[in-house]
């Protein structure tokens, strides 16, 4: 199934394109959470450390992400990471086996990485958010030095 207006597969969190990754973080607690907007990278790792930071527990320090709550760390992050997985998982010990792709997202910059065959593809979100030009080829040299960054993240050719 496509989109009408676009070549690509309908919304799937199993795309590593930004229609099926951005979706919205919603946090309410009446009292301890005051409503507001912020457009920073947030990502799911980051609910556990808000949770925590919302009841004023310590979290573990080996613990990944930022509590919502710290503008400060929020609005601080530069870069944020993802992969996607095959809906049927092969092997839960290896994640690397269900792995079709792995993302990062730096500033407005985001780059897409396969995991077994295809390209790398690169788009500016802020002038494409429905990602619909992919800019590798024109700049080879953004795509060589983003590339390196989920590959410190996490290289399942490393494990």
């Amino acid at each position: 199934v496509q989109s009408p207006d676009s070549p690509r597969a309908l919304p799937s969190k199993l795309t590593p394109n930004d229609f099926g990754l951005r979706t919205p973080i919603l946090v309410r607690w009446t009292g301890k959470v005051q409503p507001r907007r912020c457009d920073d990278l947030a990502m799911s790792i980051d609910l556990v450390p808000t949770v925590l930071d919302a009841l004023g527990e310590s979290r573990p320090p080996a613990m990944r992400g930022v509590s919502l709550l710290d503008e400060a760390a929020v609005a601080g992050r530069r870069t944020i990471f993802g992969e996607c997985f095959t809906h049927d998982a092969a092997d839960l010990n290896d994640p690397a086996k269900n792995l079709t792709h792995r993302w990062a997202i730096d500033g407005f910059q985001k780059l897409i990485v396969p995991h077994r065959r295809g390209t790398p593809q690169l788009y500016d979100l802020a002038s494409d958010p429905h990602e619909r030009a992919d800019l590798a080829a024109q700049r080879p040299e953004a795509v060589r030095s983003l590339r390196v960054k989920p590959d410190a993240w996490w290289n399942p050719a490393s494990r």
